[in-house]
């Protein structure tokens, strides 16, 4: 059986990547995290965001 590994967009971001992104500063990635907006993946004291959550941040506008 072969396996083959396919490089594709990532699925995680750390939130200045998650800032990047969305033309946002990092101090406002954390305010939508507290405000619920954009929720937080911990990977030991890591704290990721899904890109799912920051395509439809970015479509729906609810970064405001």
């Amino acid at each position: 059986m072969k396996i083959e590994v396919v490089q594709s967009s990532p699925v995680l971001v750390n939130s200045r990547e998650a800032a990047r992104l969305l033309s946002l500063s990092t101090r406002t990635i954390n305010s939508l995290q507290s405000r619920g907006v954009l929720r937080p993946v911990k990977i030991g004291r890591s704290t990721r965001f899904r890109i799912e959550d920051i395509l439809r941040i970015a479509q729906e506008g609810t970064a405001k």
